[in-house]
């Protein structure tokens, strides 16, 4: 069983924003670009037809995860996780920031995600991501270095469009 066939299973009982958001979004187009946040998106293929979106509720911030998949739950490995500082029936935004400081270099990662959704179900979802490898600073700068990079510095961005 999928991690999403897990959640799925879980999120009966949860608050009405999560149950609006968690499930699978049927793609109806996808445009993307590589290498820069600002870059003209250009129509893509998506790597398969549906995008499950599952949220997880946690003490500290919701979680949310997406998952490509071939049937609304027959998804692949988790695509990307962010906590989520929004969520409500309409909106899901949040983002993820890694840091990791060894010998003098900052390795860093980050994702966000900003996702809205009508009553009718229809749903625009942007996803980014970026990284930076190999920097040379101290170990208090890099958290703060990986934070100010989140929305500056892309590696991938992706926008779907579709309907749950």
């Amino acid at each position: 069983m999928t991690r999403a066939l897990l959640a799925l299973a879980l999120v009966g009982c949860q608050p009405a924003e999560l149950r609006a958001w968690h499930g699978a979004i049927e793609v109806t187009s996808l445009e993307a670009a590589e290498s820069d946040c600002a870059a003209p998106l250009a129509p893509a293929d998506p790597p398969q037809r549906y995008l499950f979106f599952a949220v997880q509720e946690q003490s500290l911030a919701d979680v949310a995860t997406l998952y490509w998949c071939a049937q609304p739950t027959e998804c692949d490995t988790p695509y990307g996780s962010v906590y989520l500082s929004r969520l409500t029936e309409r909106a899901a935004v949040g983002d993820a920031v890694s840091a990791v400081h060894d010998v003098g270099l900052c390795d860093t990662r980050w994702t966000d995600l900003d996702a809205r959704r009508t009553d009718a179900g229809r749903v625009s979802l942007t996803f980014r991501t970026g990284s930076a490898a190999g920097v040379p600073m101290t170990e208090p700068e890099c958290q703060v270095f990986a934070e100010d990079l989140v929305g500056q510095s892309c590696d991938v961005v992706i926008h779907v469009e579709g309907r749950q």
